[in-house]
């Protein structure tokens, strides 16, 4: 990933932006690897809150974009935005190089206890998406 952020910050840079690339998040106290959940409530639950921004300085009102491998629920993207959220970061856009999709079969439902730990404008992202 190291080098897809680097090949992306040097685009930007070629372009008239200023981009660096800071690795600026962490994870802590994750036993289980996202593998061994089954569905987005225990993805969310297994990675709320224990996404740690190692620098909040270097991030306070800074425009960052969040580059990762993959998507499969969007749990650790949405953990990943709401910590650098919270340390003063504008986080303008996130993204990733794959994403899982959904089987046909499987209902686009949001599951309760997930939607609830879920601000309102997420939901309402949610569901758009759903539809």
């Amino acid at each position: 990933m190291r080098q897809v952020a680097n090949a992306t910050a040097h685009s930007l840079n070629t372009r008239g932006y200023t981009a660096t690339v800071q690795p600026v998040l962490r994870t802590a106290n994750i036993a289980a690897k996202s593998v061994e959940v089954t569905n987005a409530t225990q993805r969310n639950i297994r990675i709320s809150g224990n996404i740690i921004v190692t620098n909040p300085a270097q991030c306070n009102n800074r425009n960052i974009i969040i580059l990762d491998d993959i998507i499969t629920t969007g749990a650790t993207m949405r953990q990943c935005i709401a910590a650098l959220n919270n340390a003063g970061a504008h986080v303008i856009t996130a993204l990733a190089l794959a994403s899982v999709e959904k089987p046909v079969s499987e209902p686009h439902e949001i599951d309760e206890q997930y939607e609830n730990s879920l601000t309102s404008r997420e939901i309402d992202l949610l569901h758009d998406e759903a539809m």
